[in-house]
């Protein structure tokens, strides 16, 4: 089961011999060489002068409350000669920066997974600049990418970069801005195309209506102008039966 370190600092921890409360997390023992959690520091109810600490091996459970075997595994850390030692060393993870081989710098530590049975520290995620216009959230940089650690920067294979994954976190995260982007999209679209189809039979609409119009006056201008001739037989029958005035004849002679 794999705990992220920022999730369990600051729970209480309690003796499973006999239910007392020993005290709260403090921070984490690193021991960089093993990259593990080489024991839990405590913020101990009593007053204490030195730093006390338990053994991760002493560890028997991290989930809402941290358990251990007994009361007797809280010890002062200078009773351990390596412990002591990554005590005053203080290796902290957090806010560490990640520099590659080759000398580009990768990001700086968010946070880190922690295997809780073995204190083994599984991957560390990134966050940095080298990513982030891909997507938002942090990447996770696998603890076999990882050189040295050491008190001013984490030291990375070269071509780090290629190993790194997007955290659940940061998938999740990137899934949902691809489902609003893509909702949006569609909206945006369909709204323009209902509204591209409204202008465009309004546009229809008034083209035919304008059309039809214009037929219709040239129509009507076709038979203003058109003036037909009455047929020759009836102007020669008019001629027969209206002869001219005898008085108009008379003259003519």
């Amino acid at each position: 089961m794999n705990f992220r370190g920022k999730n369990i600092h600051g729970k209480i921890i309690i003796s499973l011999q006999n239910g007392q409360h020993i005290g709260k997390l403090k921070g984490l023992v690193i021991d960089p060489e093993n990259i593990t959690v080489a024991a839990l520091l405590i913020e101990s109810k009593a007053l204490f002068k030195d730093k006390m600490i338990i053994p991760y091996d002493k560890v028997h459970s991290v989930d809402e409350i941290i358990t251990v075997k007994n009361s007797s595994c809280l010890e002062k850390a200078s009773k351990s000669t390596l412990t002591g030692r990554l005590v005053k060393q203080n290796f902290n993870l957090f806010g560490a920066r990640i520099i590659t081989e080759d000398g580009s710098i990768l990001g700086t530590v968010e946070d880190f997974t922690l295997d809780v049975k073995t204190g083994k520290v599984m991957s560390l995620l990134v966050t940095g600049k080298v990513f982030e216009k891909y997507f938002k959230g942090t990447a996770e940089l696998p603890v076999s990418q990882i050189i040295t650690i050491g008190r001013d920067a984490i030291i990375a294979k070269a071509g780090s970069k290629e190993a790194l994954l997007i955290s659940d976190d940061a998938l999740a995260e990137k899934i949902e801005t691809i489902k609003d982007s893509s909702a949006k999209l569609w909206s945006t679209t369909k709204d323009s195309t209902i509204k591209w189809s409204k202008q465009l039979s309004a546009t229809l609409k008034n083209l035919t209506s304008s059309k039809e119009d214009t037929q219709q006056n040239h129509q009507e201008a076709s038979l203003e102008e058109t003036d037909p001739q009455e047929p020759k037989e009836k102007q020669i029958i008019e001629t027969i039966t209206n002869p001219e005035p005898e008085e108009k004849q008379d003259k003519k002679l």
